[in-house]
């Protein structure tokens, strides 16, 4: 596992690599073949990173709290993160192009990928946020207080029986 989310991270900082030291005013005549291949790079690592889902995935309903999991998930997260920037960044180079008179043709494909790429970040944000040392210590200062309701109570709750109720 840790293995394809490094994999996966790899590819991501290629391709945002590649988006950053490309030149939009330095090239011209090579406009919209470059497009074409940054896109096609791009949508390519969409894939790769979708099929880094899939594994992670299974391990969550196996067994969730492995490092394993963990790492895999951060390091998805990250990744996701990265690659949606590199895609905003594309599709400010393809708007010039387009304002330029010319057509980038897989680029119709970046929006769908894009949204793709967005819901599976959200997906991590959730199972795999990111540890606020603020909130953490807030959180353990109001338990110190007795600012917390114990697991039965909980659960009574939950069931719609109330809070105290036997």
């Amino acid at each position: 596992m840790r293995l394809f989310a490094r994999r996966c991270l790899s590819r991501v900082r290629g391709v945002q690599a590649l988006v950053e030291e490309w030149d939009l005013h330095a090239h011209h005549t090579t406009l919209v073949a470059d497009l074409e291949q940054l896109v096609c790079e791009c949508l390519d690592v969409v894939e790769v990173t979708t099929l880094a889902w899939q594994p992670l995935s299974a391990m969550l309903r196996m067994d969730p709290n492995t490092e394993e999991v963990e790492f895999a998930g951060q390091a998805l997260k990250r990744a996701l993160g990265m690659l949606e920037a590199a895609i905003n960044e594309l599709r400010i180079a393809i708007s010039y192009a387009d304002k330029q008179g010319h057509t980038i043709e897989s680029s119709k494909h970046l929006e769908p990928a894009l949204k793709q790429i967005r819901d599976l970040h959200k997906r991590c944000e959730g199972i795999f946020p990111t540890f606020d040392p603020v909130a953490a210590e807030e959180s353990r200062a109001a338990f110190l207080r007795g600012e917390c309701i114990t697991t039965e109570e909980l659960l009574r709750e939950l069931q719609g029986s109330g809070v105290g109720a036997d």
